[in-house]
């Protein structure tokens, strides 16, 4: 198989599972759904649009649908300080988390929350099966499941497309003899020896849980949490200083008159997609110097230290190779230039 060519069925062995595996299959996405279920009866209790502006933010809103995302450590950190005094503990205290963003790893954490208009068994119905093919098997059901996700770069180089083998469970519980009746839909990533990774494909991992609950006639209450780590991704605070050693680097050769690689791309000619540049709307790569038509121009807030020592930002255009050439650069280099 080509390097770009993608499929559209499991490229695996179908998985035999023993009664052993169904066991703990069955075990963990019982423990699974019974945790998100007190989580969304507890928010849902609160009621589903109370939700805390510091720590989480709509990224996506369509007609009684809210995404949220949850904030990254240094916006948090940084909506915590409007909110506290400026003593000199808080304010040592918020500096401590802001360069905690560069140590930890974050995953995109999520949850989704509204109504939707019909009734819970078919909304139930769509859930469990998204084609024809499927609906003769509507019910609750555990299944091994293979997707792959592809990236509308990846046939440039720069990225990756994201496959994920997981587990879903779909099915219904009811709160107590009289209680609401209410849906779940669980994906959690699961792995075998079948499932080995695939080349030029990087494996994900996900775990997101749904909730469905008829609340009028016509209306059902929806609730989605989890996570989604689709792998090998470079956190964006050491991927903007490796941009930042890079662009120093350059610099300084340039200062010290040295050679420098010449460009491939003839002037006002964008060095990324090879059309016209160097008109009104036109910029250049503060990297490599190549020109940039605008809509190859990757725009990026870098930090530098000003000659009085304080720190100051700047969005710097980018080209696409530079990009490419940040993701790989040695993270252990850039320290040890930066350092001494």
């Amino acid at each position: 198989m080509t390097k770009h060519e993608r499929i559209t069925t499991s490229p695996f062995d179908e998985v035999g599972l023993t009664m052993g595996d169904r066991y703990q299959l069955e075990a963990l996405a019982q423990t699974f759904v019974s945790d998100n279920l007190r989580q969304y009866l507890t928010h849902s209790a609160m009621g589903l649009d109370k939700v805390d502006e510091r720590r989480w933010k709509v990224v996506k809103a369509k007609e009684a649908q809210r995404v949220y995302a949850e904030r990254s450590q240094r916006d948090m950190a940084r909506r915590a300080r409007k909110h506290s005094s400026n003593s000199s503990e808080a304010s040592r205290t918020n500096t401590e988390d802001d360069d905690a963003d560069y140590l930890v790893s974050e995953l995109p954490v999520m949850f989704s929350a509204g109504t939707l208009v019909g009734n819970l068994e078919d909304i139930m119905f769509g859930v469990v099966n998204p084609s024809l093919e499927l609906m003769p098997y509507y019910g609750r059901s555990i299944v091994i499941k293979w997707m792959e996700m592809d990236l509308p770069l990846r046939k440039s180089g720069l990225v990756k497309n994201r496959d994920y083998v997981y587990m879903e469970a779909t099915g219904m519980v009811q709160l107590g003899p009289r209680g609401d009746r209410i849906g779940y839909h669980l994906m959690h990533s699961v792995h075998f020896p079948q499932t080995i990774n695939r080349p030029h494909i990087v494996r994900g991992r996900l775990s997101m849980c749904s909730f469905f609950r008829q609340t009028s006639p016509d209306t059902v209450e929806h609730y989605s949490s989890g996570t989604i780590d689709p792998g090998r991704v470079i956190p964006r605070s050491i991927l903007m200083k490796k941009l930042t050693w890079m662009l120093q680097q350059k610099r300084e050769t340039r200062r010290l008159g040295a050679d420098s690689p010449k460009l491939q791309t003839p002037a006002h000619v964008c060095v990324t997609c090879r059309s016209k540049a160097g008109g009104l709307f036109s910029t250049k790569c503060r990297i490599c110097l190549g020109d940039l038509c605008m809509s190859c121009s990757i725009k990026k807030r870098l930090s530098f230290l000003s000659p009085d020592s304080s720190l100051v930002r700047h969005r710097v255009p980018v080209c696409t190779s530079c990009m490419l050439e940040g993701l790989h650069a040695s993270a252990a280099k850039a320290a040890r230039d930066q350092l001494f």
